[in-house]
């Protein structure tokens, strides 16, 4: 069970941060790796190609007929990647209780 998160060190933000980063990639990516999954296998045909151009950073995995695409921009990526563990932050740090020295 978690606990509040203002009983939260470091290590559990940086926890929670991770488990985020990787949701966030499976989420992305998650209709993609049955294809990937095909593809890397021994006698799997296919192309699997990634870049950034113009402002996006692209993905393109063809398999025959069967085909995924997808394009996020830089502006998007950074919002998505970025923003939400600055939010966790700085609730994380507004939560914890104030040491009197």
């Amino acid at each position: 069970m978690f606990a509040s998160i203002s009983h939260w060190r470091p290590r559990h933000l940086l926890g929670a941060w991770i488990a985020y980063w990787i949701f966030m990639i499976l989420v992305g990516l998650g209709p993609a790796i049955p294809l990937i999954w095909r593809i890397s296998r021994s006698g799997g045909h296919g192309v699997i190609t990634g870049g950034a151009a113009d402002g996006a950073i692209n993905f393109t995995i063809t398999s025959g007929a069967i085909a995924w695409s997808r394009s996020l921009s830089y502006g998007a990526l950074t919002l998505l990647l970025v923003v939400p563990p600055i939010l966790l932050w700085v609730a994380w740090a507004a939560a914890r209780p104030r040491r009197v020295v």
